[in-house]
């Protein structure tokens, strides 16, 4: 993985919050919940046409591909 100056300018981010206005409180349940993360983590990936991808490792959860 290579490091990029500005990982924040690679993400779509008006695409990812109307998403995240859509949703709004569903999924809230205690159930749910980790479910909405999931999705919320999985649309950085999106969002960013896959240059910043999800990974779930231990202390981080994305990683940059360019």
């Amino acid at each position: 993985m290579k490091k990029i100056d500005n990982i924040f300018s690679q993400v779509e981010w008006s695409k990812f919050f109307d998403m995240v206005y859509n949703i709004g409180d569903e999924l809230n349940t205690r159930k749910n919940r980790f479910d909405k993360s999931d999705i919320l983590e999985l649309a950085v990936e999106t969002f960013s046409d896959g240059k910043i991808i999800h990974v779930d490792k231990q202390g981080w959860d994305h990683e940059c591909e360019i």
